[in-house]
């Protein structure tokens, strides 16, 4: 049994991650930045609902019964994006055939299907390149220890979010061009070792500077995609924003 400190140290996962512009309070982003979103994108022959989905079954080994087990949950009719999210993510604490690299290649794994859902949704891009030079801050998550240091999501899914909106943007509209480099370079740097231990030619998907990559021909064409939705976009609805929070207070023991 789980004594009271235990309890009370149960992690409550967030939806969206958080905006914060000059230090101010903090304000809900947009839906885009929740894994739990439901936006369907292709990922490596398959169709999946949410990156949340994706990354619990990227898990898992190819070819599995595990894997296949989370990529077949469906949203069903009237479900709420984080009722399915937290559906797809109990079924991915429930497998055995999880991959031997996968300490290493989480990160990477998230990036690389956030990316994916952003290349196929010109819209979420757009909404994304919204939130200006606003930092980006992850909701309240999981954590674990990788190679003897603490690592969470809320700090990780906050970055991943930055490094995108970064890749969205015409070189010349960065204004901090090192920026890109540097969160590159520290996926990059969580992430050594996963290639060598991923091994070459494997279904996971390539390692690349540390990052599992799927499509990189519509990572490639994303930034004009999305400058264009962009253009074409009403200014954000500051209520679209704010969003509703009130679902996210989900308790949960572990990643």
């Amino acid at each position: 049994t789980k004594s009271h400190k235990q309890i009370l140290h149960l992690c409550i996962m967030g939806g969206p991650c958080r905006l914060e512009t000059g230090g101010r309070l903090r304000k809900a982003g947009p839906a885009c930045t929740d894994n739990f979103q439901v936006r369907p994108f292709e990922f490596q022959g398959a169709t999946y609902h949410s990156c949340e989905q994706a990354y619990q079954a990227l898990k898992y080994e190819p070819g599995s019964q595990d894997r296949d087990r989370v990529a077949a949950i469906r949203p069903n009719v009237g479900e709420t994006d984080s009722a399915h999210g937290m559906r797809c993510w109990n079924v991915g604490q429930r497998g055995r055939a999880i991959r031997e690299d996968w300490d290493a290649a989480k990160v990477g794994a998230m990036l690389a299907v956030n990316r994916a859902k952003y290349a196929q949704h010109a819209d979420l891009a757009a909404d994304l390149l919204a939130t200006g030079t606003a930092a980006i801050i992850g909701g309240a998550s999981t954590s674990w220890r990788f190679r003897g240091e603490d690592h969470g999501w809320q700090r990780w899914n906050g970055l991943i979010q930055t490094l995108i909106r970064e890749e969205l943007r015409e070189p010349e509209d960065r204004a901090d061009p090192g920026l890109l480099e540097e969160l590159l370079a520290e996926v990059a740097a969580y992430s050594a070792g996963g290639a060598a231990e991923a091994g070459a030619g494997t279904d996971h998907g390539a390692v690349v500077g540390g990052q599992i990559t799927d499509a990189p021909s519509q990572a490639k064409h994303a930034p004009s995609q999305a400058k264009h939705a962009l253009s074409e976009a009403k200014p954000a609805d500051p209520a679209c924003l704010l969003g509703d929070v009130r679902d996210h207070g989900r308790r949960l023991p572990r990643e």
